[in-house]
């Protein structure tokens, strides 16, 4: 072999050793380039793994390996029988007798306020009568005011007439002294009058001010206090309502929450979150799962 032979072969079979070691190392570090794209991406895509929601039985729907699978198709069932159901019948018995205790009270607060519209109607007709009748009762003592400082006034001048016969001894002093007693007489009648007709009018004042306190006014009194009385039993009845109304709320939360704990947690289906195709199986029907537990895979 020539010199000048010799040298392209040396030189070609360096080319071609280099050319077959960077092949391998492209193959080595990136996807196959001549692999089919269906396949490449069958390789690459990622691993959806269905689990248990809650745990139960299962019923295996669509798990077949394999299979294409749409988004959202029920691939599996789980079934859950043995859930403790004890909370709900404990909360719908609290709930009735709460029920019971407001509509109760409820229809109490309703009569005692229809017993206080009676009893104020009734209140306001015995005050407007006994006004007017004071009234009446005013105006005859201020007539008697008025005779007695009349007889009064006279009394006075049958006094000083006496009194001035006595010092010219014209009449005895057992006369002078009767016309005192006469004058004293009506001057105290004056004043008790005069008394009279102040408690009247501080009766009537009081009767204004529904202040039941005074001579005639015991009935008024004691439809003042029978009111009274109601309004501290309607008072009692509306919070006991409105506390029971808001026990009953707060326990119509408690027991919607438990119902949809109860249907969770009794069953669930499981869907494929997107579009894939089934590989692996890891459940058979009737078989018990933990919540969270690996049904299958899929890609």
């Amino acid at each position: 072999m020539s010199k000048s032979r010799y040298v392209w072969f040396l030189r070609g079979t360096t080319y071609v050793t280099a050319g077959t070691l960077g092949a391998l190392i492209l193959s080595a570090a990136m996807p196959p380039l001549l692999t089919a794209t269906s396949e490449r991406a069958l390789v690459n895509a990622p691993v959806i793994t269905l689990t248990a929601p809650i745990a139960g039985m299962v019923d295996p729907i669509r798990l077949s390996e394999g299979e294409d699978l749409p988004a959202d198709t029920a691939v599996a069932r789980i079934d859950n029988p043995r859930i403790d159901r004890a909370t709900l019948p404990h909360l719908e018995i609290r709930l009735v007798d709460v029920a019971d205790k407001r509509d109760h009270a409820e229809h109490k607060a309703q009569t005692l306020r229809v017993a206080i519209d009676t009893l104020d109607a009734e209140l306001d007709d015995k005050v407007n009568a006994m006004q007017r009748l004071r009234a009446t009762e005013l105006t005859a003592l201020n007539a008697r005011l008025a005779e007695a400082k009349a007889e009064r006034e006279v009394a006075r001048v049958f006094f000083m007439r006496q009194r001035k016969l006595g010092t010219r001894k014209i009449v005895s002093q057992s006369i002078v002294d009767e016309a005192m007693a006469r004058l004293r007489a009506s001057a105290e009648r004056v004043a008790a009058a005069h008394a009279t007709i102040g408690r009247e009018r501080e009766i009537q004042k009081a009767l204004a001010n529904h202040v039941f306190v005074g001579e005639g006014l015991e009935d008024l009194a004691l439809i003042a206090n029978e009111l009274r009385e109601r309004r501290l039993d309607l008072a009692e009845a509306e919070r006991t309502a409105r506390t029971a109304s808001i026990h009953f709320d707060e326990l119509t939360d408690l027991a919607d929450a438990e119902r949809a704990r109860i249907d969770t947690r009794t069953s669930s289906t499981v869907r494929m979150p997107s579009d894939g195709r089934s590989t692996t199986s890891f459940a058979s029907r009737g078989q018990d799962v933990a919540s969270g537990e690996t049904l299958a895979l899929a890609i």
